[in-house]
């Protein structure tokens, strides 16, 4: 099963995306909660950049897989499971603590405070 905070790679896509919108297959964190992600085919993920020279506010930094990353909260996207591959390569877990930035600054970005 998915589990929240479980960082996959994800193929976001080059076809159906324009402007900023992420076109890669990239590293993402589950971010739905396990009963939804239980339950449905479709989860929301946040991807991951390397990229970290800026590191805006609605993004996390984290350190994950030996290097400096951040969330792109800012990018959060709703996929099928199908777009993990066939069989889903797990790269790894976020901490809890880094979980809970991550809710804070998609609070923000969705102005849910």
């Amino acid at each position: 099963m998915i589990r929240r905070g479980e960082v996959y790679w994800v193929r976001i896509g080059k076809k159906e995306t324009e402007g900023q919108e992420i076109k890669k297959t990239r590293p993402a964190v589950v971010i739905t909660n396990n009963e939804q992600n239980a339950k449905s085919k479709v989860i929301i993920i946040a991807p991951l950049s390397t990229s970290v020279h800026k590191i805006y506010a609605y993004q996390v930094p984290i350190w994950f897989d030996g290097k400096h990353q951040k969330v792109k909260c800012e990018q959060i996207k709703t996929i099928s499971i199908k777009r993990l591959g066939e069989n889903p390569q797990k790269l790894g877990n976020l901490s809890e603590e880094d979980m809970f930035k991550i809710g804070q600054i998609i609070k923000k970005v969705l102005a849910l405070d």
